[in-house]
């Protein structure tokens, strides 16, 4: 199978190139720095370079395609990201639709069912829906919260043994490991699921509240680890 990936330096997007290469697929990624996906380009991944907000990179990229990996990235620019989000997922979308491709694996999210008021996951009903209506076998992700967020929290660790929450500190929520997603991502780009769209929600084997996860950093540290609370 040829399948595009376009976020191939990520932390699932990565994993997933590199099972789909020993799988000994044609692997297609997107990247506006070949520097960052050299590892996979050496090992045989096709590099379109350009960005996924570039109609023509998208549409060469997805010339012969069979399968699409689609990860809408959080970006710090343009300041309106919701609006920039959706477009290009539409766009992203329209290009399959044109060039015919048959699957696609959309990255969503835990709580996509709601389209306000859940902060940058708002726009996932909106990209769900795009891909429904373009692709003919789609695949929705939706996981927890990655547990490789927590690497967020180094900085105030080392410098005072506290994570920073805005979560209150009881709150159980669901986690998951980003190369967990890549696995699940890789399996539906590869069965033989005919036609038809489904959604699957990822999620640990426990939800673990903001104390937990600062327990098991402790332990995993060997050194004191605080959740604390703050506001917005």
């Amino acid at each position: 199978m040829r399948i595009v990936v376009n976020t191939p330096a990520g932390n699932i997007g990565r994993v997933v190139v590199e099972r789909l290469l020993e799988a000994k697929h044609d692997v297609v990624v997107i990247s506006r720095h070949p520097e960052k996906v050299a590892a996979l380009t050496s090992n045989g991944a096709t590099l379109v370079r350009g960005s996924i907000d570039e109609d023509a990179i998208v549409d060469r990229a997805l010339d012969g395609a069979d399968a699409l990996f689609w990860l809408t990235p959080i970006a710090f620019e343009p300041a309106d990201y919701m609006a920039w989000a959706k477009d290009i997922a539409h766009r992203a979308a329209s290009a399959a639709r044109r060039r015919g491709v048959g699957r696609a694996v959309v990255i969503s999210s835990i709580g996509a069912q709601h389209d306000s008021g859940v902060g940058p996951i708002s726009c996932n009903p909106v990209i769900e829906k795009a891909f429904a209506t373009a692709v003919p076998n789609v695949t929705f992700l939706r996981p927890g919260s990655f547990m490789e967020n927590l690497l967020q929290h180094v900085g105030t660790i080392a410098r005072g043994g506290t994570m920073y929450t805005r979560y209150p500190t009881s709150r159980k929520i669901p986690w998951i490991a980003t190369r967990d997603i890549a696995a699940s991502a890789f399996r539906a780009l590869t069965d033989e699921r005919g036609p038809g769209s489904r959604m699957l929600e990822l999620q640990g084997p426990e939800d673990l509240d903001q104390l937990q996860v600062a327990s098991i950093v402790s332990e995993g540290i060997r050194r004191p680890v605080a959740a604390v609370e703050v506001t917005e």
